[in-house]
């Protein structure tokens, strides 16, 4: 087929069609087996809409004397042998380490935590002990995952090792939670990850009556798309119970304190650094209390006492 066309998406892998035959819908049945196509291609028009889809092979002959403005080769990306845990230690321990050592010792980058996912499937507890300990030795802050999917006494080993912080903790241990208090070890719950991935709760509660410095993060990756604070100050409070009060100094003071860093940041204190929001409203609660449309409330965002944005959308309340 000659012609003119705007796109075409070569030999995709797999193409998630959704639907084949004009539906208007989906109900249960049909959202359960989406039509898929394997080593597939679309052309797309001058128009912007689809012209064909198809085997990339049909395809290809289908249109074999049409000009595209622009092709994207969609083929399946190479997928090279890996290492197994034990393994990827041993190369951390040799050879990323020294190697993150000299640069930051030259002043090429700055880094001041190493972490580690202690998970089944992941790194073991030895393995996690291993890395953790060799960052330390070259001066590093222990600052990792823990105790996320299975109950892996990661918050015993952080506490042991003298970790700033330990993120996760849905499956902690009363023993873990006793240790950490102990230790002085930041507890970081993600309210955001238990609440997508449908996990337990972490025993925000618990930890708070036990004594351990309870912080809040948004675990800001693709299986917790949210970096939002307001949004996870929300959800602590209404899923792990967690008072307003509570959420605010957990998300400020002590998340500066998991990362080492609340004796210049997380409150409003002479000789700390200045940064800081202004809401459009009388009461701070509402930062939290509000569930989304944050960008109507925060008027003013201040970094070392710069004004970094300003909203100039600013309704009023």
């Amino acid at each position: 087929m000659a012609g003119e066309h705007r796109l075409l998406l070569d030999n995709a892998q797999q193409l998630v069609l959704v639907c084949t035959k004009g539906e208007k819908y989906l109900l249960q049945a049909g959202m359960q087996d989406l039509a898929l196509l394997d080593n597939a291609s679309v052309v797309i028009g001058t128009d912007g809409c689809v012209k064909a889809v198809g085997h990339a092979d049909a395809i290809r002959q289908q249109f074999s004397e049409a000009s595209f403005e622009k092709i994207i080769d969609c083929s399946g990306k190479c997928i090279l042998p890996g290492k197994n845990a034990t393994e990827a230690t041993d190369d951390i321990i040799s050879n990323h380490l020294p190697k993150l050592k000299e640069l930051n010792l030259n002043g090429e980058i700055h880094v001041n935590n190493i972490d580690v996912f202690c998970e089944k499937g992941v790194f073991d507890l030895n393995c996690t002990r291993r890395i953790l300990q060799a960052g330390k030795g070259i001066g590093l802050q222990i600052n990792f995952h823990g105790d996320e999917l299975h109950p892996m006494k990661s918050a015993e080993l952080g506490a042991e090792l003298g970790a700033q912080a330990i993120s996760h903790l849905e499956e902690i241990s009363d023993e873990g939670i006793a240790a950490m208090a102990s230790a002085k070890c930041a507890a970081v719950l993600l309210p955001t990850t238990a609440y997508m991935l449908r996990l337990k709760q972490p025993q925000a509660r618990k930890m708070l009556k036990e004594g351990v410095i309870v912080a809040l993060g948004s675990d800001f990756n693709p299986n917790a798309y949210c970096y939002s604070m307001p949004m996870v100050m929300h959800l602590a409070c209404v899923n792990m119970k967690m008072s307003m009060k509570e959420a605010l100094a957990a998300a400020t003071i002590n998340a500066a304190y998991a990362l080492g860093r609340s004796h210049m940041h997380g409150s409003i204190e002479n000789g700390k650094q200045g940064d800081l929001i202004i809401i459009n409203s009388s009461r701070w609660e509402h930062l939290i209390y509000q569930f989304g449309g944050h960008q109507e409330l925060i008027e003013y965002v201040i970094v070392k006492g710069k004004v970094i944005y300003k909203n100039k959308g600013i309704m009023g309340y």
